[in-house]
């Protein structure tokens, strides 16, 4: 592959969670990119360049790329990267992609109630979003629901930046959800047991915030694609939601 399709950096920060999930920090310098929107993070190999396409956590104005990512059991290039160290050189596209985009999603209409619906580090675009485009969701959307599925309680790394968000969207626009499928504990709001694909969780919520889910909404899903045919079908089939107004972006 050319290497004028990349803009060779260093790499700034790397945390690791734990042994799956980390993150990368990367000196941010994409001439134009759109909140929601991903690249292509690449590694040298030889002649040639080892790449995948993660979505940006960061918003456009950020010092810092910021990239949340999972190792793959047997994935070359998320163990390469989850063992780099400090300074590395690490390869980005000088083009952003995508559509999963919120001027893609209202196309300048003002909605009742936007759902993002994710899993894993299929929060990423999400947090992008909602960092980049502060004033026009908060003028265009009166409710935002973050369903954000995670196997785990150990596996919720993104408390204090949901925190600091929902501060500044105000709590009664921003509510965050996340939904546990491995505790079988009783838990209290901001977490529920289950999948995001349950669809007590979907009534849960309606009750809870005194919503209903209709086609006045727009539904953004972003995760596995086991998780996305889920979501789709408990929308589409048991909501009546229409095509047109389900977007989605399949991470895997």
């Amino acid at each position: 592959m050319n290497s004028l399709n990349f803009i060779k950096l260093k790499l700034i920060y790397i945390f690791r969670y734990n042994d799956i999930y980390f993150n990368i920090y990367l000196d941010n310098k994409l001439d134009f990119f759109i909140g929601g929107q991903f690249v292509k993070l690449a590694l040298k190999y030889k002649n040639d360049y080892i790449y995948r396409f993660y979505s940006l956590v960061n918003s456009p104005c950020d010092r810092f790329l910021e990239f949340y990512i999972s190792r793959i059991k047997n994935g070359y290039l998320s163990n390469k990267l989850y063992n780099l160290n400090i300074n590395s050189n690490i390869y980005i596209s000088n083009l952003s992609y995508g559509k999963f985009t919120i001027l893609n999603v209202l196309k300048n209409k003002n909605i009742d109630t936007l759902w993002m619906i994710c899993n894993g580090t299929g929060i990423s675009p999400f947090l992008s979003i909602l960092k980049t485009y502060i004033f026009y969701i908060k003028k265009k959307v009166k409710n935002i629901f973050l369903l954000w599925g995670i196997k785990h309680l150990n596996n919720f790394h993104y408390l204090n930046v949901l925190l600091i968000l929902q501060k500044i969207y105000n709590k009664n626009i921003l509510n965050f959800i996340i939904s546990v499928s491995n505790f079988k504990k009783y838990l209290k709001l901001p977490f529920y047991y289950g999948r995001v694909s349950n669809i007590n969780l979907y009534y849960f919520i309606c009750n809870k915030f005194n919503n209903i889910i209709n086609n006045d909404s727009r539904f953004m899903i972003c995760g596995s694609s086991k998780m996305f045919k889920d979501v789709f079908f408990l929308l589409n089939k048991k909501f009546n939601i229409l095509k047109k107004n389900i977007f989605s972006e399949i991470y895997f």
